[in-house]
């Protein structure tokens, strides 16, 4: 009876273990979701609504990722960053560039750099989701299976 609660537990433990590694490429995901939305909802703003940019990013990170409000709180705002482990460090590069433009030269040059970031962040997104579904379920899939195998050399 014991070798029985060791397995389940076994495989319990591993699989939640591979869930939690394969939420990485979720979040991934997610930021750059985030980003292109981001994208989207500033190029209007520069045509529309002409708020200021704190305005406007407090705004947008209601609805936003907490990697990507700890990103934009980072960096504009000069606060510590926590998730480097979601992202590689030239996409960081690359998003602390992003956020470096914003808010700075004319509506135009503002409205071009952002569609290239867009183009870039779009890009981003397809290959976290490709990510996300070759190798998010990989991990939750090799959890089960390395608690199934650890629970077979228990019995």
């Amino acid at each position: 009876m014991i070798k029985v609660i060791i397995s389940i537990s076994l495989i319990a433990f591993c699989t939640y273990g591979g869930i939690k590694i394969s939420q990485r490429y979720k979040r991934r995901e997610k930021l750059f979701f985030d980003f292109v939305n981001f994208c989207n909802g500033f190029k209007a703003n520069l045509d529309f609504f002409k708020k200021k940019l704190d305005e406007y990013v407090n705004e947008f990170c209601v609805s936003a990722s907490g990697d990507f409000i700890a990103l934009a709180n980072a960096a504009l705002y000069g606060q510590a960053n926590c998730i480097n482990a979601v992202i590689t460090d030239s996409q960081k590069e690359y998003t602390d560039a992003f956020f470096d433009i914003l808010g700075k030269g004319d509506a135009v040059s503002q409205k071009n750099q952002i569609i290239s970031y867009q183009n870039y962040f779009e890009r981003q997104l397809e290959q976290a989701k490709e990510q996300n579904i070759k190798k998010g379920t990989m991990y939750a899939k090799l959890g089960a299976l390395t608690g199934i195998f650890l629970s077979v050399l228990v019995i």
